[in-house]
């Protein structure tokens, strides 16, 4: 764990060594709580504010440890995403132009399969199916998981099995974000994400809002 803080600690000072600089040009100021990506920097984005009857962009810092997704250049979707490949120093300077778009996950031809009723979502250029509260068992949905009703948080609800090891204890992939709750499943952890319709945090670690 004191790894982890180290090393969440050292790239979210990074993140905030360069500020923003202006909205990707595609965007547009025309509804407020819009969200466009910086142009050059992905550790910003920039939300369209009222101010005194103005709409205006503000620039707004993603948390450290995460950064802009690469798709989609604005919408109502928080462009900052858990950064998944993040190590010591990693650069914040924009790399290649953002797609206004989804990543190849929700393409036809590419899309993921997740099965009993699991979704294709996306974190930054990651893809992973958000899977139905009783199949958490594994990527795709494939799996049966036992009800997390009453159970302690880190508890064990690999069906007919055992975790391979304690996945919660070990946070080895930033843990559960928000309040989130995480439960062991066969071979990765599964966050519970607290009241999803009242503070709309998803995602595999509750990290997205």
């Amino acid at each position: 764990m004191a790894k982890f803080l180290i090393l969440l600690a050292a790239t979210a000072a990074v993140c905030s060594a360069a500020g923003p600089t202006q909205p990707d040009s595609r965007g547009r100021c025309n509804e407020e709580l819009n969200k466009v990506v910086d142009q050059n920097n992905m550790c910003w984005y920039h939300e369209c504010v009222n101010n005194d009857g103005y709409l205006e962009f503000l620039p707004r810092r993603c948390a450290g440890g995460s950064k802009i997704s690469y798709n989609f250049v604005q919408g109502p979707e928080n462009p900052c995403t858990v950064n998944f490949d993040s190590v010591i120093g990693y650069d914040c300077e924009r790399q290649q132009p953002s797609v206004d778009g989804p990543p190849p996950c929700h393409d036809s031809s590419v899309r993921l399969q997740c099965q009993n009723g699991g979704v294709a979502v996306y974190e930054a250029d990651k893809c992973w199916c958000d899977c139905p509260p009783s199949w958490q068992g594994d990527e795709l949905c494939r799996l049966p998981t036992k009800p997390v009703t009453d159970l302690p948080a880190g508890s064990n609800i690999c069906v007919d099995g055992e975790p391979m090891q304690d996945w919660c204890k070990l946070d080895y992939e930033g843990g559960c974000k928000n309040n989130g709750i995480c439960y062991n499943q066969c071979d990765t952890f599964w966050c519970d994400c607290p009241r999803p319709k009242d503070y709309d945090y998803y995602g595999k670690r509750c990290e997205l809002r």
